[in-house]
């Protein structure tokens, strides 16, 4: 009877420990309930792991699902961020069932570092920037260029990242399907551009160039998961800026 009560009191303080953690996420009530039974499991597998009641081959699952807890905060933002693509998806009319607005008013969408805001009129969408190297200007008065050093800075966050990828699908479709890639980078590449890209000063020294390429090379290279677009125009920018040197 103790060891029922015992449990009956860890069931309920991992869902409210649950409500709090996440809180502050858009999970439906399913994806909810789903982490709340997988936690559960976890819990359970570990005790009797812990307890000498599970085969050693089967308590070591314990320690695996044990990590799955680790991860929770980032399954948690990937949940997030599959609700606010389909949002999206479904506000521009790309989803197979429509689920957008009615016409006749506008919708917002926010996340760290934009709003984004869609007539549902004229299908237009932009995105006021609200914080890092362009804020207060809207995505639409940026050039392709200081779009992609955008793309950089918010790659951190997921949210704003998809926001952005998809202002990049519909308004620069050959970013978005690659088609440019054989296309020189350096065509429309400007000094002010080149500065932005590698997130440099005003006036940068030889090694300064230098060093911003290398960093950010080091994120940007399809070797470390980065994109060809990225690092071509990281290239450009690095000749660009010291072909004036």
């Amino acid at each position: 009877m103790g060891r029922l009560l015992l449990a009956a009191v860890a069931a309920v303080a991992i869902f409210f420990l649950l409500r709090t953690l996440l809180g502050k996420r858009k999970l439906s009530v399913a994806q909810f309930f789903a982490l709340y039974a997988a936690a559960l499991a976890v819990v359970v597998l570990i005790g009797l792991g812990l307890t000498g009641r599970l085969h050693p081959v089967t308590a070591s699952l314990g320690v695996v699902l044990a990590m799955f807890v680790r991860a929770l905060p980032v399954m948690m933002r990937l949940f997030q961020a599959v609700n606010l693509w389909k949002t999206i998806q479904a506000a521009l009319g790309l989803a197979s069932v429509q689920k957008g607005p009615k016409s006749g008013g506008k919708s917002q969408i926010e996340s760290a570092f934009f709003t984004m805001t869609l007539d549902h009129d004229s299908g237009e969408l932009d995105g006021s920037i609200k914080k890092g190297a362009f804020q207060g200007q809207l995505l639409s008065q940026l050039s392709r260029d200081a779009l992609l050093a955008l793309q950089a800075e918010v790659a951190s966050d997921i949210d704003s990242s998809e926001l952005l990828n998809t202002y990049f699908e519909r308004y620069h479709a050959d970013h978005a399907s690659g088609a440019h890639a054989a296309q020189d980078p350096s065509g429309d590449m400007n000094r002010a551009a080149a500065i932005t890209l590698l997130e440099l000063g005003a006036n940068p020294t030889h090694d300064e160039i230098i060093k911003a390429h290398r960093r950010l090379m080091q994120i940007h290279h399809p070797d470390r998961g980065g994109s060809n677009d990225m690092a071509a125009r990281l290239n450009a920018a690095k000749d660009r800026l010291l072909g004036d040197h």
